[in-house]
């Protein structure tokens, strides 16, 4: 059952811009809004400052969602100017396969990695759009 509170709201205003797929999973939705919850009651127990307890929460609601696959390939086809091409139907059409191969977690970015991934997307991209 879908929950209505501030963090849950927050979360899937997130997972709609960054993680689309996400964003029909009820349960993770909710165990991470409840995690953040209680990470911001815990820290207001403790005395912490309202802007502390928000970090802290956020730091636990998104923790490894920082990374966005559909945003990078949104960013890709920006970058590229790969006219009528939607983000959406290319992250749907190549993410099993590209979080296969790459693990897809905060520290990902900036790595030498991100920039193989970076190459692989475009290569998708033109290959599979008879693009040069």
């Amino acid at each position: 059952m879908r929950k209505l509170s501030y963090f849950n709201l927050k979360l899937e205003a997130y997972l709609l811009e960054t993680h689309p797929d996400k964003i029909k999973d009820i349960d993770f939705i909710n165990s991470r809004s409840e995690a953040a919850e209680q990470e911001f009651e815990k820290c207001s127990r403790e005395g912490m400052y309202i802007t502390e307890c928000k970090e802290r929460a956020n730091t636990v609601m998104f923790q490894d969602l920082h990374y966005s696959l559909y945003c990078k390939i949104k960013n890709i086809i920006e970058e590229q100017k790969f006219a009528n091409l939607e983000a959406s139907e290319i992250y749907n059409k190549y993410k099993d396969q590209l979080n296969e191969k790459y693990q897809l977690i905060d520290s990902f970015s900036g790595s030498p990695e991100e920039t193989e991934l970076e190459n692989e997307i475009i290569t998708l991209i033109k290959t599979d759009n008879g693009i040069q």
